[in-house]
């Protein structure tokens, strides 16, 4: 939750979509708020209530065009202002977005789905964790999918909800400028590079400078949006160290997505830099955002961890086995920075940890036994690791937040701890305790600004270097190879990802953690 007291503070937050919601907690300690969207005074909103109230939409708008927009809230009176979240929205890009299948077999039909905007980069479709299989469950011409008549006919009666997956952009990470003259240098060593990036309707031409010369002026405009395209190569440079330049011209944007430079030494196959630079501005501004933070994959900005202590004796003897507890995606993609669902997280506490059973079975009416996690679920669910709600579901699909972990994390250590030293951030959260034995035991830190985010959405690497501390596992050094492509040991969670990710045989590292063997 952010917050500001001053009256006529504010905040700003600029969104690519066609509408914006503001959320927030209403409560008698807050006020008026006049909101604008785009400069334009639109209404003043009360966020005073007598009661709390979490959650609450206080303003919304719709039917912008689809663009670049800015919507800021100035507090005008109350002793707080409060900002938890904002909903952005996008235009649909299947149309229809539900349909009714009747299980009736002389009813049975296919349903036909229009695929609306680059029907090119259309990928798969995912029922849950399971994808659909391509001219078995479903077909595909043109901008059109068809969805079988058999694959529906075999679903459990309800609700049946299918995720439409579109190829992005490279690692899912967009760096943006919307200021003419904005300019972004990415140095390399080798004999050519090529910059690929989207092109799309609200971008113009981009000057291309190399080794401090103009080389040619490009455009980046295309009627409708297109992923990865390639907009500028060269090649047969002198080898050595050279330097590209692109400067904003024209246009709302200016999008940086990847750089491929080419070396002399070996086969000469083009090498994707680690973490080119860009614009220090907020990334991928064409899909759904929120302002909680999520913590990025540079050291700066990750959860600060500890370094372990050096065990006693004589490490060479001390080797030790141990298996993954979690698997990474088809296209050897780890997606470090992906949330971990209460269902993802239920499977890999039942892989990694036994105890005997608190409980008798347990159920929840939102996990039937055909779902994925269902032996999972009610396995944590009786050893007493996870708890469902009061409304009697345990809600798989929806993301652990960094409270929960912390919560999860001490129970399975339950060794006593004196309180760490807290956080700006936690008051009187319902988790304070637990988060403050987790920073005790050191299994969850928090970050350099003194916050702990407790209700951040937990990643798929914040999870596992969890997990590894709560189990004395890892981090794994001595990595000759990375598993994942998308995970270089530049990451911060690179030692504790390939330590849950890979089978190997280790013994103690001379200064903490563990080192390969093979």
């Amino acid at each position: 939750m952010h917050y500001a007291e001053q009256n006529g503070d504010y905040f700003e937050y600029e969104f690519h979509g066609t509408g914006i919601q503001f959320f927030t907690e209403v409560d008698p300690s807050q006020g008026d708020m006049d909101i604008y969207v785009d400069g334009e005074f639109k209404e003043t909103v009360s966020a005073y209530r007598d009661g709390r109230l979490a959650q609450q939409k206080v303003y919304s708008i719709s039917g912008l065009p689809d663009g670049q927009h800015t919507l800021k809230a100035v507090k005008k009176s109350g002793r707080f202002m409060l900002l938890d979240f904002l909903k952005v929205e996008i235009p649909n890009i299947i149309q229809p977005v539900s349909a009714i299948f009747d299980k009736a077999e002389s009813a049975q039909a296919d349903i036909e789905v229009t695929l609306l905007q680059e029907p090119e980069s259309f990928s798969k479709i995912m029922n849950g964790s399971k994808e659909l299989v391509m001219g078995t469950d479903y077909e595909v011409t043109g901008d059109r999918v068809t969805l079988k008549k058999s694959y529906l006919a075999e679903q459990p009666l309800g609700t049946l909800k299918l995720s439409f997956v579109f190829d992005g952009d490279y690692l899912n990470d967009i760096h943006y400028s919307t200021v003419d003259g904005d300019s972004f240098e990415y140095v390399f060593k080798g004999t050519g590079i090529s910059m690929i990036t989207p092109t799309g309707p609200q971008q113009g031409e981009v000057d291309i400078y190399t080794d401090g010369n103009l080389v040619q002026t490009v455009s980046t405009y295309s009627q409708g949006r297109k992923n990865q395209q390639e907009i500028y190569s060269i090649s047969g440079m002198t080898s050595g160290v050279h330097t590209l330049k692109a400067v904003k011209k024209s246009g709302e944007l200016m999008l940086t997505d990847q750089l491929k430079f080419t070396i002399a030494a070996g086969n000469g196959v083009p090498t994707n830099p680690t973490n080119p630079p860009g614009p220090s501005v907020p990334s991928n501004p064409g899909a759904p955002s929120t302002p909680v933070t999520q913590p990025p994959e540079t050291p700066s900005e990750a959860p600060e961890t500890g370094t372990g202590e050096e065990p006693s004796g004589n490490t060479d003897d001390q080797t030790m086995r141990h298996e993954a507890y979690i698997n990474g995606y088809k296209d050897g993609l780890f997606k470090p920075n992906n949330k971990i669902t209460r269902a993802e997280m239920a499977t890999i506490l039942a892989q990694v940890y036994d105890k005997s059973a608190v409980q008798s079975d347990v159920t929840f009416r939102d996990v039937d036994s055909s779902h994925w996690g269902a032996e999972a679920i009610a396995k944590v669910a009786k050893m007493g690791l996870m708890k469902g709600y009061k409304d009697g579901t345990f809600k798989p699909n929806q993301s652990l937040t960094r409270a929960e972990m912390a919560s999860l994390a001490v129970s399975l250590n339950p060794d006593p701890a004196t309180p760490g030293s807290g956080f700006s951030d936690i008051g009187s959260h319902w988790a304070k305790d637990a988060i403050l034995r987790a920073q005790s035991l050191g299994i969850l830190t928090g970050y350099r600004d003194g916050t702990f985010r407790p209700n951040a959405e937990l990643t798929r690497a914040e999870a596992v270097v969890v997990i590894n501390r709560a189990l004395g596992r890892g981090p794994l050094t001595g990595v000759s190879q990375p598993k994942w492509k998308d995970v270089l040991p530049s990451h911060w969670a690179f030692g504790d990802i390939e330590e849950a990710s890979a089978d190997h045989v280790s013994k103690p590292a001379a200064n903490g953690g563990e080192k390969w063997v093979e």
